[in-house]
């Protein structure tokens, strides 16, 4: 159970990229929260102020639904459609949203929404792009990039709070989220998607979606398949180690100004050294869909960010759609000025393992 210790205080900070908290302590008593206990009392300790909306928790909630309210929002590990669809047939005049298929279902935007759930339709989700990529390893400046370019901009609807989440919340159904996201937020009967693959493996690994149902699914929707790959690994873990306890998940998706605290510490090391075992995880599975005859295009961050128009170009032909006439460059390191911690921690990292290997720099 997600119940104590470190790793709800790591999923507490995760849904801070939802600005759950700040959305919670902005309803009123209008609206009822309907949840696990453990979730109930982190919320009502967030902030000094005292939470507005009312509460319940999930064994406890009859009482609760008063004539005042308006809108509820049920968030828990065990049986939260059923008793999404229950209090929706009990109560139809009422908003009833689902957490984990409803709120937190976020477009670019990332604004949650307490909207009232719907059964979403099953869709034949015309030829979507997925880009596939390991955890921080930019693909999101890969994503911006795109999008300035007039390409599709392949948003992680299934976040990265889900990598945790789905440990412990029972009987996710993968395919009833996506089409819901493809009934809200879809185009033409498409869907532009990234996927990073520490939710994968966590979806895997939690739910009765297998990696081969998802290859077949892929294979079945006609998917175009950007595979992200990125050559310096010790980047990549410094950065999951260092973005791994903020809110966000890439510095290309934290607000402008907005500063991020990845100060290194020695600590970190260990923690760094660790990680290397998931990077071996991802390539694994990165090479097996490679390797099952989707069809990919692959690249590297590294030769998108010296030379972001050949790459674009390769993308838009891959897609079969146009580039403007004039390409729009990003700044890649211009973000990384919101976390200034990030390149000094590789440095540190280097130097940490120039000592444990027994050389030493003058």
């Amino acid at each position: 159970m997600l119940e104590k210790g470190a790793e709800l205080d790591l999923f507490m900070k995760h849904i801070g990229h939802w600005t759950w908290v700040h959305l919670l302590y902005l309803y009123d008593d209008k609206h009822l929260l309907i949840a696990d206990d453990f979730f109930l009392e982190r919320i009502q300790q967030a902030r000094k102020k005292p939470l507005v909306c009312k509460t319940s928790s999930v064994d406890d909630y009859a009482g609760a639904v008063t004539v005042d309210i308006k809108k509820i929002l049920v968030f828990c590990q065990s049986n939260e459609l059923q008793l999404v669809r229950s209090l929706q047939r009990k109560y139809p005049d009422i908003v009833v949203t689902s957490g984990t298929y409803g709120y937190a279902c976020t477009d670019v935007s990332r604004v949650s929404q307490l909207i009232r759930f719907q059964e979403p339709s099953v869709q034949r989700c015309s030829s979507p792009v997925v880009m596939l990529s390991p955890p921080y390893s930019d693909a999101e400046f890969i994503a911006h990039s795109m999008a300035g370019n007039g390409l599709p901009y392949c948003h992680e609807y299934l976040g990265r709070p889900f990598a945790l989440w789905l440990k412990h919340h029972r009987n996710f159904q993968t395919l009833r989220f996506f089409d819901g996201a493809l009934q809200r937020f879809g185009a033409e009967d498409t869907l532009s998607v990234l996927l990073q693959t520490d939710v994968l493996r966590s979806v895997f690994e939690n739910t009765n979606f297998t990696f081969r149902k998802f290859l077949l699914y892929l294979k079945k929707m006609e998917a175009k398949v950007i595979v992200v790959r990125r050559e310096d690994k010790i980047m990549e873990v410094v950065s999951a180690q260092l973005l791994g306890r903020t809110s966000e998940r890439s510095v290309w998706t934290n607000r402008p100004k907005k500063k991020l605290g990845t100060t290194f510490q020695f600590k970190d090391v260990d923690g760094c050294l660790q990680r290397f075992s998931d990077v071996r995880k991802d390539e694994d599975l990165i090479n097996q869909v490679v390797a099952s005859g989707l069809y990919c295009h692959q690249l590297k961050l590294e030769n998108y960010v010296e030379n972001q128009e050949k790459e674009l170009g390769d993308i838009a032909e891959f897609l079969s759609v146009p580039l403007p006439e004039t390409v729009s460059a990003l700044d890649y390191w211009s973000a990384y000025e919101r976390a200034e911690g990030i390149m000094p921690g590789v440095t540190g990292f280097k130097r940490a393992m120039i000592d444990k290997i027994g050389l030493h720099l003058r």
